[in-house]
């Protein structure tokens, strides 16, 4: 099995909470992507926008769940491959009493082509660049599968890393760059330790992480993301139809982004 089909295995394993940990948890998720819903609303939201959006790579299910409270969404499709994050968003929805939003444990590549359009494709969190390296016909795969379930005039909205700095402190730390961050105080985990290597067009990256109780191991994770520059990621939704093409630095406000190597991009099928 490819390393970034098993990335997100056991994250946000429901094991690791209890209703006030898994209560706080949410409330975070759900505040900490309002600045995604805003910038929904202010740029793909039009009169030909019907509220069917499918997410890939949808992990815990916190942005379909904030958009279908703010009543932007008739029908949410999230694509998962964790089994553990596929269950706690249904826990999450259930929570919320929601009634508009399914949580797929499956592989987006294998979605049916001929299902019902959607309005908005959504892929934030990098997570096509974790698709991406999966074999050597995924990149093309996922772009056209992209296009084939977007209705006309549909809209995609990516968010990216370019690894451009990133890629030149693994230079200027002889191949091996490793990288400490420590987490919410609602998150189980306490630290991670991120390594970054790289292998041609790719970046490999291992993530560690440490509990907050100290008498429980540590997890790992390891991962393999395509690179790209906002020219690369144009050329490509060029091809396979995007006219429509525009990218942003932040959400809301300069900043908010995880890091300075991201970035935003969005595109509109042509009609």
């Amino acid at each position: 099995m490819h390393p970034n089909l098993k990335a997100y295995k056991g994250f946000e394993d429901l094991s690791q909470f209890d209703d006030a940990t898994f209560e706080e948890y949410i409330k975070n998720k759900l505040t900490g992507c309002n600045k995604r819903v805003e910038f929904i609303k202010k740029n793909l939201i039009d009169d030909q926008y019907g509220g069917r959006v499918l997410e890939i790579g949808s992990g815990n299910g916190k942005l379909l769940y904030n958009l279908e409270k703010q009543g932007l969404l008739e029908q949410g499709i999230g694509y998962d491959v964790s089994e553990s994050r596929n269950r706690f968003a249904n826990k999450f929805g259930e929570y919320l009493g929601s009634k508009k939003v399914t949580n797929i444990l499956g592989n987006f590549l294998t979605i049916d082509q001929q299902i019902d359009k959607f309005d908005l494709v959504i892929a934030v969190d990098i997570v096509i660049q974790l698709i991406s390296p999966l074999s050597k016909t995924a990149q093309s795969d996922l772009f056209n599968t992209i296009k084939a379930i977007l209705k006309n005039n549909g809209w995609l909205l990516l968010e990216l890393q370019d690894f451009e700095s990133t890629i030149k402190m693994i230079q200027l730390s002889d191949g091996v760059l490793r990288q400490w961050k420590e987490f919410h105080d609602s998150d189980p985990w306490r630290f991670g330790l991120d390594t970054f290597t790289v292998q041609d067009r790719d970046i490999e990256w291992n993530k560690k992480f440490i509990n907050r109780d100290a008498r429980v191991e540590m997890s790992s994770s390891n991962a393999i993301l395509r690179a790209y520059t906002r020219d690369e990621i144009s050329e490509l939704l060029k091809d396979v139809g995007f006219g429509e093409i525009k990218f942003f630095d932040f959400w809301s406000e300069p900043g908010d982004l995880v890091n300075h190597e991201e970035y935003i991009v969005v595109a509109r099928l042509s009609g």
